[in-house]
């Protein structure tokens, strides 16, 4: 079975990496400055936003 050239097969996903799908994320206005911060990361978790620092762990905050 061959796919035709503009179209994507079922199952098959471009790999996108954490700095593309964290600026995608709508983050609150509150929680830019926690992202700024050197070290922080924005996750997805059970449908909530986190900004949580793995140098600093207590930079930590949820939105949602």
């Amino acid at each position: 079975m061959t796919a035709s050239p503009g179209k994507v097969q079922y199952g098959a996903f471009p790999f996108r990496s954490r700095e593309e799908r964290s600026a995608r994320m709508k983050v609150r206005k509150s929680l830019r400055s926690l992202k700024n911060k050197p070290g922080a990361q924005v996750v997805r978790r059970r449908g909530k936003v986190y900004v949580i620092n793995k140098k600093e762990p207590r930079f930590k905050a949820r939105q949602g």
